[in-house]
């Protein structure tokens, strides 16, 4: 009974299933975090940041079968005014 039930769903959504219309192409977002406090009992705040980037290459083989090449880039820092004395554990 278990497999008639997955059965029909799996029929259901294929039936049902649709190409993608739309694609983006680039996108790009970014982050800033408010300061947050260390832990461990460091004195001072912090503050994260960050940069996502997607490119989306096509490469039409036909008209129905296309592919599509990603680059994608991220970047993330956190800043700071603390300077760490040396062999000091960075958090």
């Amino acid at each position: 009974m278990l497999r008639w039930y997955f059965t029909m769903i799996l029929i259901g959504t294929l039936m049902h299933s649709e190409a993608q219309e739309s694609i983006d192409l680039f996108s790009l977002t970014g982050r800033i975090g408010t300061p947050q406090p260390y832990v461990d009992g460091v004195p001072g705040e912090a503050i994260e940041s960050g940069v996502f980037a997607n490119l989306k290459l096509p490469v039409v083989v036909n008209p129905k079968t296309i592919f599509f090449n990603n680059l994608t880039y991220t970047f993330s820092s956190v800043q700071s005014g603390r300077t760490f004395p040396e062999g000091w554990p960075i958090p």
